[in-house]
């Protein structure tokens, strides 16, 4: 018992300022999640969609509510916990905490990558989801007025440039038919960036739209027919015949990217 009151009387005048720290963290730290999860409600309120797709709406802020109270929890844990070590000067008895912690990140950067990548769409399809409908079902003609194209490659643009800088390859599917969509998306893309155009006669993409159904393009036969005017500039991206099979196409656009 001396022993402990001995101990208690040496670290009472640094437990004290630790325990100042451990508060202003701790209060800080709910104080911005208060507001973050303040935020995620009031977008679940103001979200421009239908009764139909207000439920979805809601699911899906109520999911990322919680993994950011849990989360954000845990954080401020950890961190009033270290801060608390460090002041008293027993750090160094945190190897096995750390051991730990090191164990659970190797977890999460191998067996948990799923997880992780499904929390962090999570974010960008909830304010992403500007029309709340599926993939194949046909968006409302504002979703293809000109603002809402140039935030669709703007938004493909930003999405291949994350992609490039973590180290991976970025393909991205999309008309490009202004010289300046090209021209954007080739300056990310770098000196190893490789652009294929796909052409094919009008009649051969005719009888594609017209037999196309669950697709998620809405692009019908107008479509097709209107792209025979559009002033497409000068196309320096290699072209490939699309008029074929599937299989032909895929032949013709290896032989391009090996030249």
């Amino acid at each position: 018992m001396q022993r402990f009151v001995d101990w208690f009387l040496g670290v009472s005048p640094k437990l004290i300022p630790s325990l100042v720290h451990v508060f202003v963290i701790l209060a800080v730290g709910l104080f911005v999640l208060r507001l973050i999860d303040s935020a995620l409600r009031r977008f679940a309120r103001i979200a421009p969609s239908d009764d139909a797709h207000r439920d979805r709406i809601k699911h899906r802020t109520e999911t990322l509510r919680h993994f950011v109270r849990s989360a954000g929890r845990a954080v401020l844990g950890i961190t009033a916990f270290a801060t608390v070590a460090i002041d008293l000067g027993v750090a160094g008895y945190l190897s096995p905490f750390l051991g730990t912690a090191a164990i659970a990140g190797l977890a999460i950067g191998f067996g948990a990558q799923t997880l992780v990548k499904d929390v962090i769409a999570g974010f960008f399809v909830l304010f992403e989801d500007q029309y709340g409908v599926g993939e194949t079902e046909r968006l409302p003609p504002q979703a293809y007025a000109a603002e809402a194209t140039r935030k669709v490659y703007a938004t493909l643009a930003a999405k291949a440039q994350r992609t490039i800088a973590a180290g991976h390859s970025a393909i991205v599917d999309a008309v490009f038919a202004a010289p300046e969509e090209r021209a954007a998306i080739a300056e990310i893309g770098g000196p190893r960036f490789h652009g294929l155009f796909l052409v094919a006669d009008l009649e051969t993409r005719l009888a594609r739209a017209g037999a196309r159904s669950d697709d998620a393009s809405d692009a019908g036969a107008e479509v097709a027919r209107r792209q025979e005017s559009y002033d497409l500039g000068a196309v320096d991206w290699s072209k490939v015949d699309a008029s074929g099979t599937p299989d032909d196409t895929l032949k013709n656009a290896r032989a391009a990217l090996a030249r």
